[in-house]
């Protein structure tokens, strides 16, 4: 696995790009100028069931390109809010692969506004030029139900937690492989603190030994398999804040079986070990594939341990 010290990121009103150390140091020995990437355009309507919603923030994040390799993390933030028709643009962004979700805003412990995102829609831009999504939302049904605390019987907190659900997709066997791991991989490499140095000697041990040619192909198959199912955990990842007296709703679930996580709102929603309460909903065939009649699961009690 490759490791990537630095990158660099050139912003301009004309476009953009985002280049490796080689491409730098090329580019000043042979003394060749660098060529801007054109933004891209992403417009839209996002959907709440049948009707347009209003006033809804969205998000747009290019995907993560370091596969094979460890590259720092840039983080991108272009945002933007549908009109009264439920139409909304991103006029500059990044051309390549992403993806445009919507935001549920909650307040944190601090009473800090924050915006949690939901809904992930991949979008493939291209420079100079409109992608246009023509729905975003609009299927499924709506979920509801009220969180209540074990023996007081009182509504949850609102500012300390998120609902969410997620698609009940089986991951890959991590301890199927971690036992691997623990079984081929030299201790002096299993015993490295530092991740960027303990990813250099794996990559070392996988070129130069024959045990390493052997278990390279069994690692890259599990975190192959890993990258996929984040992914589709990601997409299906249905987000909703917690009103005072305890209610929640989540827009636009397709039918299919879900489970419904109540979480600390400052851990990452799901899947998530931290989760209070897990609750398994089915949600039956919807004719149409729309509906704006909403699915109560009643009243769920918290537990606190």
């Amino acid at each position: 696995m490759q490791v990537i010290e630095y990158l660099v990121i050139i912003l301009h009103d004309s476009g953009t790009r985002c280049l490796l150390p080689e491409v730098i140091e090329a580019a000043i020995m042979n003394g060749k100028p660098i060529i801007l990437e054109r933004w891209g355009r992403v417009e839209g309507t996002v959907y709440t069931g049948t009707k347009p919603a209003k006033g809804v923030d969205l998000h747009f994040s290019p995907s993560y390109s370091g596969r094979g390799q460890m590259v720092p993390h840039v983080s991108w933030s272009f945002t933007a809010v549908s009109d009264t028709d439920g139409q909304f643009v991103f006029e500059k962004v990044p051309p390549g692969s992403g993806q445009v979700s919507r935001g549920i805003r909650t307040l944190d412990l601090l009473h800090e506004k924050r915006t949690h995102f939901t809904g992930y829609v991949p979008v493939n831009v291209c420079g100079g030029e409109t992608v246009t999504l023509n729905q975003i939302g609009g299927d499924g049904r709506p979920v509801i139900g009220k969180l209540v605390w074990e023996n007081t019987g009182k509504a949850s907190v609102n500012k300390e937690y998120l609902v969410s659900l997620c698609t009940l997709a089986e991951p890959p066997d991590s301890e199927e492989y971690h036992k691997l791991f623990m079984k081929d991989v030299p201790e002096s490499i299993r015993n490295e603190t530092d991740p960027v140095k303990k990813y250099k000697m794996l990559e070392k041990w996988e070129t130069v030994t024959e045990a390493g040619r052997t278990f390279a192909p069994k690692r890259q198959e599990h975190e192959a398999k890993q990258r996929i199912h984040n992914i589709q955990r990601q997409r299906n990842w249905k987000l909703s804040g917690i009103a005072p007296d305890g209610t929640f709703r989540i827009d636009d679930v397709p039918e299919g079986d879900w489970q419904l996580e109540v979480t600390p709102i400052d851990r990452m929603p799901v899947p998530n070990n931290d989760a209070l309460l897990k609750h398994r909903v089915q949600i039956p065939a919807i004719p149409g594939g729309v509906s704006d009649d909403p699915l109560d699961v009643g009243t769920l009690t918290l537990v606190l341990e």
